[in-house]
């Protein structure tokens, strides 16, 4: 029995995601990975917040806690690739949490670091407390703002009604970073501010990992934004389906990525004091080869051809 074109149905969109991705504009950006690979909580998040700044492209975006630039990167990257015309702006003391941290500097040598390299047109990194930067920005200025310093329900209280009015009334939109951490012995009381909140504003929680609450603060948002907001409880689940099945594969690859560094660390250690020697000459351009090819991986270039 043949078969001809009329035969063939077009494909069925099983549970509507098909049109929740048209409705979402969601493209390219959700398969990317971040550039700026680091231990962190927030790697689930990333093809959220690649689509977020897609689609808000806001004028300034602001931090409050960077630490060592897990969250704050993609946005930048994302920025530089569509060429939005944002002005960002990471805050944060970078001092040592408890006695015998040193690993404060190291963190923003590393941000800064990137920052400059990468994203020095529109990327300004404020070693400084939250509450002495909120007077560097203007009324209804701040499109994007990502609350995540300190944990307890006060501070994150605190945070937000101290930057407040400094959100835009038309395009502001507040995420709030660990909403699914419940531990009360560590004071992590972020989950209590975000209940209290979500009712107060169009809201969309993204329960994967530590959680990301998204709250619509502005009245004149994009509609894709607004259809994350404003969908019904099963419609969100299926948004979250969405961005949590990238989100889990991107921190598959930041595991795989930092495991590489791991290795090519331990790797250079143990073989350096023999580089110069001859009878090792081989390995030593082997070795020179795995380390090039690891680059390649990490950031795009060719591998060149000799060692």
């Amino acid at each position: 029995m043949s078969s001809s074109l009329n035969d063939f149905t077009p494909l069925e969109d099983v549970g509507g995601y098909l049109d929740i991705l048209a409705r979402l504009d969601i493209g390219f950006e959700i398969e990317w990975n971040p550039e700026h690979v680091v231990n962190s909580t927030w790697h689930e998040n990333i093809p959220l917040a690649f689509w977020m700044a897609k689609i808000l492209r806001p004028s300034v975006f602001v931090e409050l806690g960077t630490e060592n630039g897990a969250s704050y990167m993609p946005f930048c990257q994302v920025i530089k690739r569509f060429g939005a015309p944002t002005k960002c702006h990471a805050i944060d003391l970078w001092k040592p949490l408890n006695k015998g941290d040193n690993s404060h500097q190291y963190k923003f040598d590393l941000v800064n670091g990137h920052s400059e390299l990468h994203y020095q047109g529109f990327s300004t990194i404020h070693r400084a407390s939250f509450d002495d930067c909120v007077d560097m920005f203007d009324a209804g200025e701040i499109e994007l703002l990502h609350i995540d310093g300190r944990h307890s329900y006060e501070e994150t209280r605190h945070n937000f009604d101290a930057w407040a009015d400094k959100l835009s009334r038309e395009k502001g939109i507040v995420i709030v970073h660990d909403i699914n951490v419940v531990w009360e012995s560590e004071n992590f009381g972020v989950y209590r501010f975000w209940d209290g909140m979500r009712g107060k504003y169009p809201s969309f929680t993204f329960a994967v990992g530590a959680g990301l609450g998204v709250l619509g603060v502005g009245n004149g948002l994009p509609g894709q934004l607004q259809y994350l907001l404003s969908s019904d409880n099963e419609t969100k689940l299926k948004i979250q389906t969405i961005f949590g099945n990238r989100g889990l594969n991107v921190r598959r690859f930041a595991e795989i990525m930092l495991q590489g560094k791991s290795l090519s660390w331990k790797m250079t250690q143990k073989w350096k004091p023999l580089a110069k020697k001859p009878r090792i000459f081989r390995m030593n351009s082997f070795l020179r080869k795995i380390f090039r090819g690891y680059r390649w991986l990490r950031h795009g270039h060719a591998p060149p051809s000799a060692p």
